[in-house]
Parts: C-alpha cells; structure tokens; sequence
C-alpha cells in the first residue's frame, strides 16, 4: 500500500463576498491534480492525505480583504482538492501566526481576543471539509508566543489550548480520534486501510522538542500496531536537519529530535531502545511499516530516505 500526501496548486484572488466559490481555472486546477494523482497511483490501494502549511496569515481574518497571498484561499483550495480526490484526511502542519496577533496586541485582553478570533476563523475556514474527514493540526513554531512577564517567560497559546481550540474539531465533527490529554499531538486510524496517522507536536517541551510522554506515545501506539498495518506522521518541523535547514540558517535542532530518529529507526529495524524518557520494544511487531515522515516549517520541498525512514519536507505559502 501507498501512502500519497501534498499537492501543490496556485494561489488565488476572490472577492470577498464570493468565499463560497472557486473561479474556473481554480476547478481545472484542481482537476489536474487529481488526474497526476489517479495516474501516479494507478490499481495500487492508497491512503491519499493533503498537507497545507506555514500559512503564516497575517490576513486570515473572515472579514479582511483579500490580495494574492490571501492564506484562507489556500485552505479552501487544499479542501477542495481533498474532496476531489477522496482523501483521507487533512493535515495542517501549523505556523499560522499567533505569535503576530499576540505581538501586534495593544494589551492583555486584545491579546486574548485576537487568539480567540484566529480560532474561530480557523474553525470556520475548515468546517465543510471536517463534514467529510478530520483534520490533523500540528503546533508550529510560530503558533505559542512567548511573553516576558514580571521577568518569567510564559507561554500565551499552550499546548493545551492549542489542542482543544482545533484537533478537538475532528472528534467533535464524529472522526475517531486517539488524543494525548493536551489534544496536541495523537493519532487517526483508517481502518479499511490499515493507516495509522499520526499527528505529533514539535514544540510540548520548549520552543521546539518533543517531551518525553510524546515520544512514549508514539512507542506505545507503534508497537501496538496489528500485521498488515502501516503508519505515517506529520508535524511542523523536520528533525532530520540536513533536508530541512534554511540555507542560511542552521537551527540547534529540536528537543529529543535525535531521540525521534532513533525510535523510528528502531521501529523499521524490530529494535528495543530508550532516548529522551521513553523506552520501545519492537521486537515482536510483525508486518507492520512507517511510510514516513512529513513536515512543513522550511518552506520549500525536500526528501529523503536515511536507515530505511523516509523525510518529506513540504514548502509554506506564507
């Protein structure tokens, strides 16, 4: 089995009192895709799943104008085009700018509101496609904001809130969900194609890094997976950091995101291991694969395969 993620389409101008419609050229756009889709994957059985990320929309409100790099088109056209391929599910790898509206808040309370209302236009931007399947939200780095406050660092959209204001959607839409207790990171199964996918959090533990009851979830739910099944991940930043670096830029890397690797690598190997707090056995998993995974955060597409794991790095819109 196959597992296909990410198209890549065109942006788009609408007015904004037509939000409801997709000009022609967009349809044939998308019809396109599907059809490099439906010859790509031919009489092979698919688990097909659309990404879309780093919107960074500094304009995502439903009531702004719009202009060329209008982010609340580029959701709208990746749901379409999950409709028309009969995708299994939606994966929004994050950065859609908290920390802007927090930063350009006057005070604590607009701080507050402007997060709410970035929510809420989220939901609404996303609540036809969550009709027909979930979608998978990932925290990105630009999505917590930190504010110095009598001389402490506090964290102005957790995890938590994270997590319930939008992975809470799906389940709430009917989609079967396996949440952590914050609703930050979890997993979706397609049972009629033995998919497991998860959607994980590059930034529970600080900035960025995985904490230790993430990366003992992902273990555990490995572990568990039945023979004939396969699994796949998404999130926002790529912890195999030479395909998902800035060219001049070189990040220290994420928390625990050696500890990561080493799991997943373990996992494809039949291995038992420990890093970051967690432990894994694999050894009895039998007929079980990782298919890869996905991340955003880079802005431009990049892949490889390292120790039998595949890393897919898609490009942002913002």
């Amino acid at each position: 089995m196959n597992v296909a993620a990410g198209v890549l389409l065109p942006s788009l101008l609408l007015p904004a009192v037509a939000l409801a419609a997709l000009p022609d050229w967009a349809e044939r756009e998308i019809a396109a895709a599907a059809a490099r889709y439906e010859g790509w994957k031919g009489t092979n059985e698919t688990v097909a799943f659309v990404c879309i990320t780093d919107i960074h929309g500094r304009r995502l409100g439903l009531a702004d104008a719009n202009d060329f790099s209008d982010p609340r088109l580029h959701i709208r056209l990746a749901s379409a085009c999950a409709e028309r391929i009969g995708a299994a599910l939606i994966a929004d790898l994050g950065d859609h700018d908290f920390d802007w509206v927090c930063s350009t808040a006057k005070d604590a309370l607009g701080r507050e509101k402007a997060i709410d209302s970035r929510f809420a236009d989220l939901k609404e931007l996303y609540a036809d496609a969550l009709k027909s399947r979930p979608v998978l939200f990932c925290m990105g780095n630009h999505d917590h904001h930190f504010t110095k406050r009598n001389g402490n660092w506090t964290v102005d959209v957790t995890s938590a809130r994270f997590g319930e204001a939008l992975n809470a959607l799906s389940a709430r839409a009917g989609h079967a969900m396996s949440f952590s207790p914050c609703k930050s990171w979890g997993y979706h199964d397609i049972p009629d194609r033995k998919t497991r996918v998860f959607f994980l959090n590059t930034h529970d533990a600080g900035y960025c890094g995985y904490s230790a009851a993430q990366l003992q979830f992902v273990a555990d739910a490995l572990a568990s997976l039945a023979p004939g099944w396969q699994a796949a991940a998404v999130q926002h930043y790529c912890i195999y950091q030479p395909i998902g670096n800035w060219m001049s830029w070189k990040a220290d890397g994420c928390g625990n995101g050696k500890a990561m690797i080493r799991l997943l690598e373990d996992f494809v190997h039949r291995r038992k291991g420990e890093g970051g707090g967690a432990k894994w056995d694999f050894t009895s998993v039998k007929d079980a694969f990782f298919a890869g995974l996905f991340c955003g955060d880079s802005h431009f597409d990049n892949q490889i395969e390292v120790n039998y794991v595949h890393y897919t790095v898609f490009q942002g819109y913002g």
